[in-house]
């Protein structure tokens, strides 16, 4: 009976892993439909119900990439169809792989990476709620009780300034957030001078093309090559290489280009050199509200 015991366990083991893990992630090179978006994230949402006391954190890798997959096609997180129902038209709703990510990130230590997901997730949530208003997600305004982003300042600032202070006493610190084209996008520092950080392509793209981010940026995973195209220019990172082609000829970098899952990481101050521009501070009329509420810095880049 001994032997039965230990098949029937192993059994058991073997069912519950397969059962948290069936399901693939479409390759990179793979364009995401919403359907398939929303088929992952489905998944996801089948691992968080499984766990009633709320999920593991940091979650899972296979979790974390999922998410990152999803993003990686849709930025604006605008994936989730919901059918005419209810008295509501058939439309599409944003969903919540970047708080996830966030809660993700932040439980594994990753302070730069989960703070700035959150405060792109509270710009896409902030966009989604003023449509609401507006009538333009539901065919007519719908006001959100209680509204987190009522306010002055609206009560999710507040909130994720408490969070950051509460964070910061017991002895997190938080690097700048960093701003090009209103859009926050995520930075891997190398201690504080911003001459040695290294900013997110994707994160690039989307600030400087919003809805036409796929204009700017090709990605060719098999070679883990990116290429930009901004300003007339052609620009390519490679991963793991200390140079970038610029127009066809060979420029060397500050740092060699870093990759993580389905992003390539590159050094801003060569980025900003070869495009032209600079990195400063907020003036007085940017970014008002996160100048008086967060207590972080901010740095905004302007490209010429």
């Amino acid at each position: 009976m001994r032997w039965l015991w230990v098949v029937t366990v192993f059994i058991f083991a073997q069912g519950k892993c397969a059962a948290e893990t069936y399901f693939q992630i479409p390759p990179p090179e793979s364009r995401l439909s919403i359907h398939d978006a929303m088929n992952l994230y489905h998944s996801f949402e089948q691992f968080i119900s499984r766990h009633r006391q709320g999920p593991p954190l940091p979650l899972p890798n296979i979790y974390v990439r999922c998410l990152e997959r999803i993003l990686l096609d849709f930025p604006d997180e605008r994936f989730l169809h919901r059918p005419k129902g209810l008295g509501l038209p058939e439309r599409v709703e944003r969903g919540y792989a970047r708080s996830w990510l966030f809660a993700s990130y932040m439980a594994e230590g990753k302070w730069d990476d989960a703070l700035t997901l959150m405060v792109q997730h509270l710009f896409v949530h902030w966009v989604e709620n003023l449509e609401m208003k507006s009538g333009l997600l539901y065919g007519f305004p719908v006001y959100p009780y209680p509204d987190p982003f009522q306010g002055d300042p609206p009560r999710v600032v507040l909130k994720l300034a408490k969070e950051i202070k509460e964070m910061q006493e017991k002895g997190v610190k938080f690097s700048p957030l960093l701003f090009i084209n209103g859009w926050c996008v995520r930075t891997r520092w190398k201690g504080n001078d911003p001459d040695n950080a290294l900013i997110s392509l994707n994160d690039l793209a989307y600030a400087l093309g919003k809805e036409k981010w796929r204009e700017i940026i090709q990605r060719d995973y098999k070679a883990w090559r990116f290429t930009l195209s901004i300003k007339g220019k052609t620009i390519t990172f490679t991963a793991e290489s200390p140079k970038a082609l610029v127009s066809g000829e060979e420029i060397p970098l500050r740092h060699k280009v870093e990759s993580s899952f389905y992003d390539l990481y590159v050094p801003l101050s060569d980025l900003v050199k070869i495009l032209g521009g600079t990195v400063r501070p907020p003036k007085p009329e940017e970014l008002t509200v996160f100048q008086r509420h967060l207590p972080v810095s901010l740095l905004v880049v302007d490209l010429d």
